[in-house]
């Protein structure tokens, strides 16, 4: 399955050039509130995944009221990839047009049962007690090598991929006391890559394809002036949140300091100022 909303990995480009380009068959999956209502997506916005595969529910699955914890992009931004054999190497976005014959989204990528399920072998019986299945299309979110690296996804996105693999053993070990302590490590979403310079990435790109250098070189010098702008930008929030949000209630505090100690200076006067009385 191949996802228009996913993450990014680096494609060696000309002259040796490393360029994010966007990758499909890495989703990134984004959560409605009634899914974040399951416990294996508490506080989480979105999470990573890496080939995954479609899941089709059956009329037990709706009959137990299950849950689909994930799904696809819809509005034909997610696709199967179909075929006796399917690429998966790394390509410039515009190529990926051309794997989009296969059936379009959105898909279940992964469901949760609970309750007494029925048995597999033996029909008009169920589980004498209250269990728990949990259904992903990938093994990957569970292995560390296909965990996203520094710099490829936002801090968000890292924590969701952890958190959920995470929660999800919590919960089928029915231990959800450590899912609320888990989520309050999550961090807030970091900046995104400004469009000027995920412009600037896509012209390099395609002056490269087209054979002109020239043009290649001035994409790429304005792509190096944007991030320079957007560096200078970060180092700006920086030091304000470091240093100038600290010394302005640094001066609050000794305004107020000031005044506290003026008022009680003025009140010293007052009571040792002799009493006048008129006869």
């Amino acid at each position: 399955m191949a996802d228009a909303q996913c993450g990014r990995v680096p494609m060696r480009g000309p002259y040796g050039i490393q360029i994010p380009v966007a990758y499909p068959p890495a989703p990134i999956v984004t959560f409605t509130d009634e899914q974040r209502e399951h416990p294996t997506l508490f506080r989480l916005e979105s999470t990573p995944l890496f080939f995954v595969s479609a899941i089709e529910t059956s009329d037990v699955f709706r009959n137990l009221h299950g849950t689909v914890l994930m799904r696809s992009s819809g509005e034909d931004h997610s696709w199967l990839l179909e075929g006796s054999t399917v690429s998966l190497r790394i390509r410039e976005p515009g190529e990926w047009r051309e794997t989009m014959g296969g059936e379009a989204g959105p898909f279940a990528l992964a469901v949760a049962v609970e309750g007494r399920l029925p048995s597999a072998y033996t029909e008009n019986t169920e589980s004498e007690d209250d269990a728990r299945v949990l259904v992903v299309g990938t093994s990957t979110a569970l292995r560390d090598e296909f965990l996203p690296q520094e710099g490829q996804l936002s801090d968000a996105d890292l924590a969701g991929a952890m958190a959920f693999a995470l929660n999800s053993v919590d919960w089928l070990a029915q231990d959800a006391d450590l899912i609320a302590i888990r989520a309050k490590s999550i961090e807030e979403p970091a900046l995104e890559v400004p469009q000027s310079v995920q412009t600037a990435t896509q012209e390099a790109l395609a002056e490269a394809q087209d054979g002109d250098e020239a043009g290649m070189h001035a994409a790429i010098e304005r792509r190096s002036e944007a991030l320079e702008e957007w560096e200078s930008r970060k180092q700006f929030y920086r030091w304000g949140n470091q240093y100038v949000v600290p010394l302005v209630f640094a001066a609050i505090g000794i305004v107020r300091w000031r005044m506290r100690a003026n008022k009680k200076a003025s009140l010293r006067v007052l009571r040792r100022a002799p009493l006048s009385v008129r006869v």
